[in-house]
């Protein structure tokens, strides 16, 4: 939503260069990472930035890999949805129905680049955490050892449940 209010290139340059500057001290040289985005299921006539040719999540990838600008971390759009959803996340009424709605859409597309490599998983805004939840699922199941999950923002829904994971759950815990 905060992309979507700012149509310019340089708002997620910025925020390549923020989130880049706090990865930086949380990164270990010697393991190689991948960074990868949320797929959006949305046509590219859609696309916050047209002109691009790619989504807002995957610009932001490649935004952060740029400034971080090591060579143990590669970026790579690595997962694809491969079915609809069968109605808009914001659609949903509870957390449950968000999970159902995503559940089984994701699937990964280059293994080579999940497999054994700390994954540092893109999207613009988490409401319930239902897709970034399920695209983790798909990376582990894929083989990745590790999934960071992050964002730019987070709604915070009055009067919504949360989704409870256990503390070893979490996006970004190891396997």
């Amino acid at each position: 939503m905060i992309l979507t209010k700012r149509k310019h290139a340089e708002v997620i340059r910025g925020f390549g260069e923020a989130i880049a500057a706090d990865l930086t001290a949380m990164l270990d040289e010697h393991e190689n990472y991948t960074i990868t985005h949320v797929p959006t299921d949305e046509a590219p006539e859609k696309y916050l930035f047209p002109e691009f040719g790619r989504s807002a999540t995957e610009l932001l990838a490649e935004a952060i890999h740029k400034q971080l600008n090591m060579s143990n971390v590669r970026v790579a759009a690595v997962l694809a949805q491969t079915h609809e959803k069968a109605r808009k996340q914001h659609a949903c009424d509870t957390d449950r129905a968000r999970l159902a709605n995503v559940a089984g859409i994701y699937e990964v597309c280059m293994r080579e680049l999940v497999w054994g490599r700390r994954l540092i998983l893109v999207d613009d805004i988490v409401t319930s955490g239902a897709t970034m939840e399920e695209c983790r699922q798909t990376l582990f199941e894929a083989g990745a050892r590790s999934v960071m999950g992050l964002a730019i923002a987070r709604t915070n829904r009055m009067n919504a449940a949360k989704v409870i994971l256990a503390e070893d759950e979490w996006p970004g815990s190891a396997v």
